[in-house]
């Protein structure tokens, strides 16, 4: 995958997150279960490629990636039994997103610095969507931000000026879909904005130049620097008072 990731496979990937409840404190732990797995997974598929194991990869991949989870399904459970225990089936679902953003099925590998990079790069910037996808859901769903906690969760509760919030449908797996939608129309706009940034000095390259060399013209007093726009002779100060005392000289 190149390192310029398409919107598209970030929003595929959130879609993966859909039937999660749309809870922060189930977010947090997704967002850092698939940075966890990118990294190791990373490392694995290094080592798979020293060794040149490449009849039973993909194999040994997936029964990596589902004991890494296995691991770190027994960490949650260690400091928040309720998260873990709501979760349940759904923490193999990050699975799907480092399988779908990192690298790990290309014929000619780069070092394992660059590779590392490009995909760490990746699963930290589909961990910022993430959050917000999350973090939207519950502040417009539900009108509250949680975190987990060793004890169970930890609520604020926004003031309410509704009995059932309007924005309720943000919460559901059919307002999940359609807020998917919107960050797709939101990235692919900002996207196509900063192409169009990074295009833009291209496209007067020539103006600049110009304006270059007659600044250096006019230091240097070298030779006569030519308008631009009306196409006259521009002449120094010095060379017009040359000029002045030579025509001077004829009429005496």
């Amino acid at each position: 995958m190149s390192k310029k990731i398409p919107v598209m496979y970030l929003c595929t990937a959130l879609v993966t997150l859909v039937p999660i409840a749309g809870r922060l404190y189930y977010g947090i732990p997704v967002i850092i279960l698939i940075n966890f797995l990118m990294l190791t997974t990373t490392l694995f598929d290094y080592g798979l490629c020293i060794l040149k194991i490449d009849s039973l990869k993909k194999t040994y991949l997936m029964m990596f990636l589902v004991g890494m989870v296995l691991f770190f399904r027994q960490i949650l459970i260690f400091y928040s039994p309720m998260v873990a225990l709501g979760l349940g089936f759904m923490l193999y679902i990050p699975i799907a997103e480092v399988l779908l953003l990192g690298d790990f099925f290309t014929e000619h590998k780069e070092n394992l610095a660059n590779t590392l990079k490009q995909n760490m790069r990746t699963s930290l910037i589909f961990s910022l969507y993430v959050f917000m996808f999350f973090l939207l859901r519950e502040v417009i769903g539900y009108g509250t931000v949680s975190l987990p906690t060793p004890s169970g969760v930890f609520k604020v509760v926004f003031p309410s000026f509704f009995t059932l919030s309007p924005f309720i449908f943000f919460a559901s797996i059919p307002g999940a879909l359609v807020l998917i939608g919107l960050f797709y129309g939101i990235m692919t706009a900002l996207s196509q904005y900063a192409d169009i940034l990074h295009r833009s000095p291209e496209l007067r390259p020539v103006k600049t130049l110009t304006k270059e060399k007659r600044k250096k013209s006019q230091e240097k007093n070298e030779t006569p620097d030519t308008d631009v726009n009306t196409g006259d002779t521009m002449l120094s100060e010095q060379d017009k008072g040359m000029r002045g005392n030579f025509a001077s000289g004829e009429d005496n």
